[in-house]
């Protein structure tokens, strides 16, 4: 024997929640399609006139909708198959009243205002992408301004310091604080702002993206928002973040803090001195040593260049070169002879 198929698909009854085909008797099987001319849905067999009647062939099949009254015209009872640019809503053909140059089809005005959606999402997500960079801009500023600091340098030179030092430190660094810390809570403030105008926008392009992905045309443009891109939000171009820092008031306060340091660098020079005198000497010439052109005084504290060889005693250790010769010293240094070598030596050297 030959086994024959159905014409149509098995279809099953409906269960909680699926659309039920609208001329089944109990029980009512799950709807095929609804069509949204005959404002009804329809199960496989059901449907099979929508496929072979030619007066049918033309009605538009959507996928199974729970309300087809909501696709009806309230006044006329009528389908919603036109769309009045004029009243901003989809009507029936009897409520055309007045210039029909402003009734388009439904799936006209479906397309129309898909490319407009999309036109709108673009734009938003232009401006997403715009504050996502703004915000890498923020944050790249605020940590070169934390690098360019060089707090801990600041504050090693001036704990160094003495006690003129430190307070300078306290007049300096707390205002360079007080700067850092209202330029965080403005980068955090900034930070905030845009991160709620990223969720808003971003939500509104999801909600963009469900209305886009209806096929049904009646549904879309009643769902279809008033959205328009708004020019009340913040034109984050114009906003700039001051990362400088006032160094006016530091340059007085180190200037008079050099001022106070170099008074007490000159105690310093002053107890060098006086420590310096207690290492005072008297030093004397060598005469068995000096070069024969030179003329060393009696007590050995002066010489001169006699211009020629003088009649001196021979010595071993006698310089050869006029200007070097020995110098015989107290004890205060550590003992015996010491060599020096002078430049340009002109009549006495005292």
């Amino acid at each position: 024997m030959k086994s024959t198929k159905s014409a149509h698909p098995a279809t099953s009854p409906t269960v909680f929640g699926e659309v039920a085909c609208n001329i089944c008797t109990e029980p009512k099987l799950k709807a095929e399609k609804s069509c949204l001319v005959c404002l009804a849905s329809y199960c496989a067999p059901h449907l099979e006139n929508h496929y072979s009647a030619k007066r049918l062939k033309g009605h538009k099949l959507v996928e199974p909708v729970k309300n087809l009254d909501a696709r009806a015209c309230l006044t006329h009872g009528r389908s919603l198959e036109l769309y009045s640019r004029k009243q901003q809503k989809c009507i029936c053909v009897r409520c055309i009243e007045g210039d029909q140059e402003e009734v388009v089809s439904t799936e006209e005005e479906w397309h129309k205002k898909k490319d407009e959606l999309e036109w709108t999402k673009t734009t938003l997500q232009q401006r997403v992408m715009m504050r996502k960079t703004k915000m890498v801009e923020i944050n790249g500023a605020l940590k070169s301004c934390k690098e360019q600091l060089e707090w801990w340098d600041i504050e090693a030179v001036f704990t160094a310091v003495i006690a003129i030092v430190e307070a300078a430190n306290t007049k300096v660094v707390k205002p360079l604080q007080d700067r850092r810390q209202a330029l965080e809570k403005e980068v955090k403030d900034l930070k905030d702002e845009l991160e709620a105008e990223i969720n808003r926008l971003e939500m509104t392009i999801a909600e963009l993206d469900n209305i886009s992905a209806l096929e049904d045309h009646i549904h879309f443009l009643q769902r279809y928002p008033s959205i328009s891109i708004r020019d009340d939000m913040k034109n984050w171009n114009d906003v700039k973040l001051d990362t400088s820092l006032a160094f006016g008031s530091m340059r007085g306060i180190t200037t008079t803090m050099i001022k106070e340091v170099q008074q007490e660098l000159e105690k310093l020079v002053t107890t060098e001195l006086k420590r310096l005198q207690k290492f005072t000497v008297d030093i004397k010439l060598d005469p068995e040593t000096a070069n024969r052109r030179l003329v060393v005084s009696p007590d050995g504290k002066e010489v001169q260049d006699g211009g020629e060889n003088q009649e001196v005693a021979d010595s071993p250790k006698r310089f050869d070169v006029l200007d070097h010769f020995n110098t015989s010293t107290f004890p205060s240094f550590t003992g015996g002879s010491h060599g020096t070598k002078f430049k340009g030596i002109k009549n006495f050297c005292s």
